[in-house]
């Protein structure tokens, strides 16, 4: 996944970096907290819709 995302701009990178480290962390089985994130914020669960504004805007 690393040599994906080292393909686009380092604002794209950062942008999905959260949502990249939630994918790995439930790949590994792991978990998100109720708030939908984990590892102190560094993962995030992504949702392709919000009823308010979304956390990669």
């Amino acid at each position: 996944m690393d040599e994906q995302t080292a393909r686009h701009p380092a604002h794209v990178r950062s942008r999905l970096a959260p949502a990249l480290a939630g994918l790995a962390l439930v790949a590994d089985g792991g978990s998100f907290d109720t708030d939908g994130t984990a590892d102190q914020g560094r993962a995030r669960r992504f949702l392709g819709w919000s009823t308010e504004r979304h956390w990669m805007r």
